[in-house]
């Protein structure tokens, strides 16, 4: 099991990561009252302040609903925490702002996996994969496909495991 965990995590790490210009990239359109919250809160997360860190995400939220990145970036911030249920209920609201945000849906997809909703995570992994393709982004579609099949992988070894222990 830790070793799956490790596994999400890497590709997690991965795929959330990218240079600079990807980081600038990623505020685009956000307002500047809603980027000052967002970098006041990674700022503060860093110094291991994260109830004021999620406080301000929180705020970066509140000045910008309507744009995803906030909720992702607050999303991964619960995944480090290894709070799943919340990461997962800002990827969902990523993906109600923003349906063809595949960074959401690969990150909702994560974070049910990590909550042993296999069947649900699938379908935002595809979906995600759906995504990447449409935008000619290879690299991230390919990841999606990777953990498309680690989860189909990992739906089989339990279904064998429940074989067996029925066979005991």
């Amino acid at each position: 099991m830790n070793k799956v965990f490790a596994l999400i995590i890497l590709s997690l790490l991965v795929v959330g990561c990218g240079n600079r210009s990807q980081d600038s990239a990623s505020m685009e359109g956000i307002s500047r009252q809603s980027r000052k919250f967002v970098k006041t809160g990674m700022k503060l997360l860093e110094k291991g302040d994260v109830s004021k860190a999620i406080w301000n995400l929180d705020e970066a939220i509140r000045q910008d609903p309507r744009n995803s990145a906030n909720y992702v970036i607050l999303g991964q911030v619960y995944l480090k925490l290894k709070n799943f249920e919340k990461a997962q209920d800002s990827f969902q609201a990523a993906t109600r702002v923003d349906p063809a945000d595949g960074k959401a849906f690969y990150l909702l997809a994560v974070s049910k996996h990590l909550r042993g909703r296999l069947s649900e995570a699938a379908v935002d992994a595809q979906k995600s994969a759906e995504i990447f393709i449409k935008k000619r982004d290879k690299e991230r579609f390919q990841k999606s496909v990777n953990l498309l099949n680690h989860i189909k992988e990992t739906t089989e070894k339990i279904k064998v495991t429940e074989d067996n222990s029925q066979n005991i």
